[in-house]
């Protein structure tokens, strides 16, 4: 039997955004699973009506052919046998959520079922998704604010191999979309006063990814520009010790490049660097996307003290510039003099020497 109350603990740090007062279904499936009907824990006496529950709710306010809804869960029974065990699960759905035929939360026919409507249930999920769509800086703080956890990771369900991979498929899905917003949250361009709260995210990013090396770079330059050279080191053994463990390799050159230049810098002062960045380097507009390979050979190839001059080269509108800019901010905390931006593009010839 499946009883669920609500962790504070879990909802305390995105309550202040997302929560209703008094939704009459919520459902919590990041992180620590919570699932209330009137205020109230739901309980369930199998978990197939459980699972029912939450397919029907993250895959939103949609009719779901019987047929599909079957399969997904009874694929071991005949067609017949299967129909009459969601025809169970379904009355027992609907005792667990106190439906009345006057304001129902189940619609059902004798071919399709739906839940809803949507303001009488709050969905983590959905939530989450909304804030992400909106593609503005504080509303993905509030989505990764949603994010406590992995999708039903505390959750042992197991009604069926194909409920399990729709699990395991949306699970990784999510926690994609988490990583990609805090990379967006942690981006070189938001640095300024903010190199704090940047990091946080960038630490966070690197949690959910472990073996991403861009978030234990980022990571890195975070810590080195807030003048924490130690922290940014440990970090680079963290993520050594990680790759080692996980796939048995070493870090990348341009990891490990980094990992020098900030070992035999100086960390600058936080205050005058960012303030140096900004005015000596234009901010792009919006994040590099795509680039990532390229990038981290950039930045790679701008921590060896060896190379003097690096040339970019490519056709016209490719983004050489833009790549060139996001390598420059991001190494910019490892040099001391700081880093500049010589536009070029009104040249149209060299300088010629005065005569004699």
């Amino acid at each position: 039997m499946y009883t669920f109350v609500m962790n504070q603990e879990h909802t305390s740090p995105s309550s202040e955004f997302e929560v209703p007062s008094q939704p009459r279904l919520s459902l919590a499936l990041l992180g620590a699973t919570s699932i209330r009907c009137n205020g109230r824990p739901l309980v369930f006496g199998y978990d197939k009506v459980l699972a029912l529950l939450i397919y029907l709710a993250v895959e939103g306010e949609r009719l779901h052919r019987r047929s599909t809804l079957v399969g997904l869960l009874w694929p071991e029974q005949d067609e017949q046998a299967a129909r009459h065990s969601l025809s169970q699960a379904l009355w027992h759905l609907r005792r667990a959520l106190h439906d009345t035929p006057a304001y129902p939360l189940l619609h059902t026919t004798r071919d399709t079922v739906a839940l809803g409507p949507s303001p009488e249930i709050w969905l983590d999920v959905a939530a989450f998704g909304q804030h992400l769509s909106a593609d503005d800086g504080s509303e993905l703080e509030r989505a990764v604010a949603l994010y406590n956890g992995d999708f039903l990771s505390d959750l042992p369900l197991s009604p069926s191999v194909e409920f399990e991979e729709w699990v395991l498929v949306k699970r990784e899905r999510l926690r994609e979309q988490a990583c990609a917003a805090l990379q967006r949250l942690s981006d070189p361009q938001d640095w300024g006063e903010h190199a704090g709260k940047a990091c946080s995210f960038a630490r966070r990013w690197a949690e959910l990814d472990p073996l991403c090396e861009e978030a234990h770079r980022r990571t890195m330059l975070l810590l080195a520009r807030m003048g924490q050279r130690t922290a940014a080191l440990a970090q680079f053994e963290q993520c050594r010790r990680i790759l080692q463990t996980e796939l048995h390799i070493e870090p990348e050159p341009a990891t490990s490049a980094l990992y020098e230049t900030i070992k035999h810098s100086v960390a600058p002062a936080p205050a005058p660097v960012a303030k140096f960045v900004r005015e000596a380097l234009p901010l792009p507009p919006t994040s590099l996307v795509g680039r990532k390979r390229e990038l981290a050979e950039l930045q790679g190839l701008l921590a060896d003290p060896a190379n003097r001059l690096i040339t970019v080269t490519g056709p016209g509108g490719v983004g050489k510039t833009r790549l060139a800019l996001h390598a420059a901010l991001a190494v910019a905390p490892s040099f001391a003099d700081g880093v500049f931006f010589v536009p070029l593009a009104a040249v149209r010839e060299s300088p010629r020497a005065s005569p004699p």
